[in-house]
């Protein structure tokens, strides 16, 4: 037996509803904002991106949810080694929020983020660790864990409740999974994909630059009636015997719902190219960047950014450390795919 500790989602997004010190930092409905000049469509918050528009048009064409507030409930989830006197502890947090809350009031950290619950941890003796067998329920657990910690919000995910906002108005909602925040080891498991996959499309990690299909949860499920699992395996990286969590709500694509781990899949990412690049790169890469930015920003402000890439470009040079004994600075995590 296996035990998961959770808190009741519902109650959790229903309290960020009410949290009076977002009253005006809210967006209630999906929008499109415009540039005056140049009529190009101006991202910023959650709720003015394109997932959230269409999540709304299927919402609306439904007579049952017609008119209701749209509450993108966020999810995150990352395996987590905490070291202590008497040995290693390892937890398995899963994170919730919304994305109603602008960007603003996460980036200070204003409880818009909480932590619902821990998920179990299975394991086994040496002998079963590493067979199959094993590594499917592992990963099977997992998705029916996430689904048994989420039920409480599916009947409001087909028929509007009502929920009291921050300022003091009462609104009929209707919740709706929205982007799970995971590292690649992660996608893998959420995606139901075979690792050195790409979580998004149909590629393998030494054929990323070619042309691909997307994945989807409408093209997964025609595979696996058509092909067998050892191709499915084999030739589009699909672990055919799992059923993602998803399935068990509504609207929700788990391929559409991954999104990028920006620590580990491109800050990370970006400095290891960085750190392989040749002076002659580097200088062509200040040039070029120098030159978008002069394009946008007055020369004062351009002259600046040139500076401050010339400065990194020099700190980035540690061969006088490593001369002094000095190690150089790790490269991170490892990537899925690392050119």
């Amino acid at each position: 037996m296996h035990e998961s500790l959770h808190r009741d989602p519902r109650d959790v997004v229903w309290n960020m509803l009410a949290n009076p010190d977002y009253a005006l930092e809210m967006d209630p409905q999906p929008y499109r904002e415009f540039a005056t000049e140049t009529d190009e469509h101006q991202w910023q918050d959650f709720m003015s991106g394109n997932w959230a528009w269409n999540q709304a048009d299927k919402i609306s064409d439904d007579p049952d949810t017609h008119s209701s507030t749209f509450v993108p409930v966020i999810l995150g989830s990352d395996k987590t080694t905490v070291s202590v006197a008497t040995g290693q502890n390892d937890y398995y947090p899963l994170y919730a929020s919304i994305r109603n809350v602008r960007n603003n009031v996460h980036r200070a950290h204003r409880n818009a983020v909480a932590v619902i619950g821990f998920l179990a941890m299975p394991k086994t003796t040496k002998q079963h660790a590493k067979t199959a067998n094993f590594h499917n329920f592992r990963r099977q657990l997992f998705h029916s864990s996430l689904s048994y910690i989420l039920k409480n919000l599916k009947p409001a995910m087909m028929k509007p409740e009502i929920a009291r906002f921050g300022d003091g108005h009462y609104r009929c909602v209707i919740y709706g999974l929205g982007p799970y925040i995971a590292n690649y080891e992660e996608q893998v498991l959420l995606v139901c994909i075979v690792k050195n996959w790409c979580a998004k499309c149909l590629l393998y990690r030494k054929s990323l630059d070619d042309d691909s299909l997307q994945r989807s949860r409408t093209h997964t499920e025609a595979l696996i009636e058509e092909c067998n699992h050892l191709a499915l395996w084999d030739e589009f990286g699909i672990a055919a015997q799992l059923v993602p969590f998803t399935n068990d709500f509504p609207r929700t694509d788990i391929h559409e719902l991954i999104a990028p781990d920006l620590l580990h899949q491109i800050i990370k990412g970006a400095f290891k190219v960085l750190r392989r690049m040749s002076r002659a790169d580097w200088d062509d890469l200040t040039v070029t960047i120098t030159t978008v930015i002069s394009r946008a920003e007055s020369p004062r402000s351009a002259s600046t950014e040139e500076q401050k890439l010339r400065t990194f470009a020099e700190a980035n040079d540690d061969s006088g450390l490593q001369a002094e004994g000095v190690s150089s600075p790790s490269e991170g995590t490892d990537l899925m795919s690392s050119r």
